[in-house]
């Protein structure tokens, strides 16, 4: 039987400023999802870009390789990944100008 977690990063969180989930260990899973829920969108803001970030040792972090997801409008969104070593973590920001959004993420791992 494969191994499966999901864990909650944010829950309807409330987004101004750019945010940093906290980081998930992961070395044992060979797949991972970040699911992605924006619930409101403020009108100004342009888009939300959504970032996985991969780590060795869960306190240097690199920008993973995968493409970001550009968001745009309300909705349920996902990030699939391979290859992402030890940890994982997601970063949130507005593409310009304001971030006002509510969110919820998670991310699921298996093995």
């Amino acid at each position: 039987m494969r191994n499966y977690a999901v864990y909650v990063l944010l829950r309807q969180e409330q987004i101004i400023e750019p945010v940093t989930t906290e980081p998930c260990e992961t070395g044992w899973a060979t797949e991972a999802i970040f699911f992605l829920t924006v619930h409101k969108k403020h009108q100004s803001t342009s888009a939300i870009v959504a970032r996985s970030q991969i780590s060795a040792d869960g306190i240097n972090w690199i920008d993973n390789d995968s493409p970001p997801l550009i968001i745009t409008d309300t909705g349920t969104y996902a990030m699939k990944l391979r290859d992402f070593g030890g940890w994982l973590r997601l970063t949130i920001k507005g593409s310009e100008g304001s971030l006002g959004c509510v969110i919820t993420s998670q991310l699921s791992l298996k093995e």
